[in-house]
Order: C-alpha cells, then structure tokens, then sequence
C-alpha cells in the first residue's frame, strides 16, 4: 500500500475515533455541549483529505528528501488542533476557562505554516 495512501486511511480511522469519542462525551455530559468538541474530528479529517489529494495528484512525491519532515510538521499540527480542541470544549463544558488555551492554536498555526513551506520547498525541482 502506498505510503500517503495507508497515512489516509490512518486519519480517517482516528476522525472516526474522535467523532465517537465527541459524541460518548456529550452523551455524559448532562445535556451541556460544544461546538468545538462536535467539530474537532474535522482536522483529522482534513489531514486525511489532504493525504489523498497528495497521494492522487502528486504520487511520486513521498521518494522526494524532506517528504517526512512535510508529513511530521502536518502530523504535529494536526495532534496540537485536535488536543487544543477536545480540552477547550473539556474546560467550557465543565464550566471553566483557561487563558492557556490560545497557545494550542497558535502553535497548531505555526505547525501548519511549516509545513505548507516545507511543502512548497519539496515542490521545487532539482536541478541535477
């Protein structure tokens, strides 16, 4: 199985996995609910998504040298979104709040800009 193909595959099984965790969760949580847990299976999910359109469009390219750092800095970005998600829909619906939850996006954003740029750098042909 290709790689970007079985990594797909992968995120859709855990967007799954967070939609029923989302979902098991609101059932317990005494009527209260968030919108950010009911959508934080979307970031997996749009990993998954931009796996498959790499994987359809571009299928040579995860021969190319900096290929795992591109998949590393969208895999961390993914993780740091989701989290940031789950715990601030956590913290609301349990009432609270919390001036740390910024920093789950702001390092998400900073991830996902990484690794547009080391896309793009692995998008340049070489020249020999």
């Amino acid at each position: 199985m290709k790689p970007n193909a079985k990594r797909a595959l992968i995120f859709i099984g855990l967007s799954l996995f967070t939609l029923v965790f989302g979902v098991v969760y609101h059932l317990f949580s005494h009527g209260v609910t968030s919108a950010l847990m009911s959508f934080a299976w979307v970031p997996v999910a749009g990993a998954a998504l931009g796996y498959t359109v790499v994987w359809l469009l571009i299928p040579g390219l995860s021969k190319r040298p900096m290929y795992r750092l591109t998949v590393n800095l969208l895999n961390t970005a993914t993780a740091w979104q989701t989290l940031g998600m789950i715990l601030s829909a956590v913290i609301a619906i349990a009432g609270s709040s919390s001036p740390y939850l910024s920093f789950y996006s702001i390092v998400a954003l900073l991830f996902y800009g990484l690794s547009v740029l080391s896309l793009g750098l692995l998008l340049i042909k070489p020249k020999a």
